[in-house]
């Protein structure tokens, strides 16, 4: 699809969505969504609608320019959202929103697919030693990812100890019970008199 037939489904979509959606109307009087409801949704329209409009973005996506990358983020961001909203309309409203942003990110300079071409460069192939040794690894693995390894490792060695504390898990494991420190003896006998 080219500028042109992009921009047409856009304000195509952006024109149907108060006839699928009317209640939307009440949101441009209110600014809230509280009185936004689901009583006159076309249903089945509204789910033609909502694949209609992700293709669209996500075909703008895939031109690669960072604008409509991010849009399309923020679009998952909005569907994953409306699973705790009141009313279906209120995403066909955001996504809208959201439509009427992609068709005037097509004018500006920013939007310009052929301007904006950000397709990673490919990376340099990584050719794989012969064994993997631990010098290899600390030339070819990033420092955060050593970092969170051994976040791991050391969670992972706190939750095992402080488990071991458990009656079930000691029951589990045959290990034998603690026994109580010499401080402890001296403070549980009583003194002889």
């Amino acid at each position: 699809m080219n500028k042109d037939e992009t921009r047409r489904e856009l304000v195509r979509l952006v024109a149907e969505a108060p006839r699928i959606a009317p209640s939307i109307a009440k949101y441009e009087q209110s600014r809230t969504y509280g009185s936004v409801t689901d009583e006159s949704l076309d249903v089945q329209a509204s789910q033609r609608w909502e694949l209609e409009a992700a293709a669209v973005i996500s075909q703008l996506a895939s031109s690669g320019a960072e604008v409509y990358v991010g849009l399309q983020a923020q679009y998952a961001r909005i569907k994953d959202e409306s699973k705790r909203y009141h009313s279906r309309s209120i995403l066909v409203h955001q996504v809208m929103q959201l439509l009427t942003s992609a068709n005037e990110l097509l004018s500006s300079p920013m939007g310009s697919v052929e301007a904006t071409q950000t397709k990673r460069a490919p990376a340099k192939d990584l050719e794989l030693p012969q064994k993997v040794t631990f010098s290899w690894l600390f030339k070819h693995v990033p420092v955060g990812l050593w970092l969170a390894a051994a976040a791991l490792l050391l969670g992972a060695f706190a939750a095992g100890v402080r488990s071991s504390e458990l009656s079930f898990i000691r029951e589990i494991f045959a290990l034998p019970k603690t026994h109580p420190t010499s401080s402890d003896d001296a403070q549980a006998k009583p003194a002889k008199p």
